[in-house]
């Protein structure tokens, strides 16, 4: 059983390998570069927007010479729902199923370890990747905070999270559609409502009231780090 599920998904596997590892080795040699604009690391200068030049400056050239790559990154939140996708669609669009489900495995026992193996792939796929990209955007934090979409969709468990409900819908859509693509549609929705809707209602925000300096901007009210839901 193994042997077969093997080679059922094996092209999906080795494709996805290949595709975390060149990223992963793309992102820790520009990591590396990012990470040397920082004297004395990123960490030191968290929390010292407006305080320290010297922090000010390497922000400043990390947002010239590396600002591309952060906007790239967020394309990455739509790639977990590629894993799961082609599962069962594809088993039911190329027949394979008359195959694996009629052999003398019964067909729960053949779908729960089908299932399980190629969500340990997705975990463990998305967690390396994950690991790397948090590692990556350090310096970004350091300035930006850990609370902007951007930043919170792609770091710590929250990617491996969204895998798994990726690799679920998409299983799902293809079980009942017998096609993949409306799991795309399913999963853009949810995590919209998600991040634009219900994150921000998680916890009663704080208020603050300031001063708009003479010749200044409403926009500069607040700390850079902080995630602002509204202001006016």
């Amino acid at each position: 059983m193994a042997w077969l599920i093997w080679r059922q998904h094996r092209t999906e596997v080795c494709v996805l390998g290949l595709f975390v590892g060149l990223f992963g080795v793309a992102l820790l040699v520009l990591g590396s570069q990012a990470h040397d604009l920082f004297p004395g690391g990123p960490a030191r200068c968290a929390g010292q927007a407006g305080v320290d030049e010297a922090c000010a400056a390497s922000s400043r050239r990390l947002d010239d010479e590396y600002g591309f790559v952060e906007n790239l990154l967020a394309v990455f939140s739509l790639v977990p729902v590629v894993i799961g996708a082609p599962l069962l669609a594809r088993e039911l669009e190329d027949g394979t199923w008359q195959l694996a489900w009629t052999r003398a495995v019964p067909r729960m026992r053949w779908l729960v370890a089908e299932l399980a193996a190629l969500a340990g792939v997705t975990v463990v796929l998305t967690g390396t990747f994950t690991a790397v990209l948090t590692w990556f955007r350090l310096p970004f934090d350091a300035w930006e905070g850990r609370f902007q979409y951007d930043a919170f969709d792609l770091e710590g468990l929250v990617p491996v999270a969204y895998a798994l409900f990726a690799f679920g819908v998409a299983t799902a859509a293809g079980a009942i559609l017998r096609r993949g693509l409306p799991a795309f549609g399913a999963f853009l929705a949810v995590r919209m409502v998600v991040a634009l809707v219900a994150r921000p209602a998680d916890a009663t925000p704080l208020t603050t009231v300031e001063p708009i300096p003479v010749g200044g901007s409403k926009d500069q009210v607040g700390h850079i780090a902080d995630w602002t839901i509204d202001r006016g």
